[in-house]
């Protein structure tokens, strides 16, 4: 499934007006499939809250670095963004949720995980509707947000000194979270580095009254150069509804749905939206749909 939904990326074409700003660089040259479960991108094949099923999602970053790190739920039916968040996770710990269908018959992130995420709240979240088929309403709406997959980003590493840091570094368990740190975080953060390896996640679906369940582990992409771990491009954004230009898009999504050419995007994209797993990662790809051609052929 993982497969088809990059694929599904590169149907559109963007337009190819000039990017103002790019992101700090970092050394890798390419993506490889690691088949320890470890990386820079992670793709969790499928989720579903169809029936009485949950899914148990627990990311680890396994790495001596703080990081900045991007969660995006995607529908099923078309690849559609359903919820997206970050969580920065401190040196070498985890952060834990469980997705199931809330009274609202939509999926609902549950969690009481306490590193630090922006939206400052997760727990109790509701997936969103807006990218579905508008023509779609009551329960046929609400039955194509139940099941899909689940993309999470190495966005940058937390770099040491810095107010981030101390931010989100637990004290007693707890870490801070600074409002006034988290909110001003901009684009591509000057405390945020290019991002090491690290990340590894994996999923238990649970169907509580058949009592059954299935497992897995996430599939894991790695930035490298000359075949070891190395560090991708920072591709930190602001998690706002701050508008795209079509520069922006071009220049970081190959998703078909924001695309500015031929009378606008269908979808409005704003700066949340960002990255994905089409946002150029290592100094080896050029352009978004670069970037969904590597990842689908891996």
């Amino acid at each position: 499934m993982y497969r088809s939904l990059i694929v599904l990326c590169t149907v559109a074409a963007l337009c190819t007006s000039a990017v103002a700003h790019t992101p700090p660089k970092g050394a890798a040259s390419s993506l490889e499939l690691n088949p320890h479960g470890i990386g820079h991108l992670l793709v969790v094949p499928y989720f579903n809250t169809q029936g009485g099923n949950a899914t148990l999602l627990n990311l680890f970053n396994a790495s001596a670095t703080a990081k900045a790190v991007k969660i995006r739920f995607r529908g099923a039916g078309n690849g559609d963004e359903l919820f997206s968040f970050q969580v920065f996770l401190w040196r070498r710990d985890a952060w834990t949720a469980n997705i199931s269908t809330g009274v609202n018959g939509l999926p609902v992130v549950t969690t009481s995980d306490r590193s630090c995420t922006l939206p400052a709240v997760v727990n109790g979240e509701p997936f969103r509707t807006s990218r579905l088929n508008p023509a779609l309403t009551g329960e046929s709406l609400a039955n194509q947000a139940r099941e899909g997959s689940i993309e999470i980003i190495a966005m940058g590493d937390v770099l040491d000194g810095t107010p981030l840091l101390t931010a989100i570094t637990p004290s007693a368990g707890t870490p801070p979270c600074t409002p006034s740190v988290l909110n001003s975080l901009a684009r591509f953060d000057g405390q945020l580095a290019p991002p090491s390896t690290g990340l590894i996640a994996n999923w238990i679906l649970i169907n509580v009254p058949q009592t059954t369940t299935w497992s897995g582990e996430a599939v894991a992409y790695e930035a490298r150069l000359n075949g070891a771990a190395s560090t991708g491009n920072n591709v930190y954004f602001p998690q706002t509804t701050v508008p795209l230009t079509g520069a922006e898009v071009a220049g970081y999504t190959s998703d078909p749905l924001y695309n500015f050419a031929k009378g606008g995007p269908i979808v409005a994209p704003a700066s949340l939206n960002l990255p994905d797993l089409s946002t150029p990662y290592t100094s080896g790809v050029d352009s978004p749909q670069d970037q969904a051609t590597e990842l689908s052929f891996d």
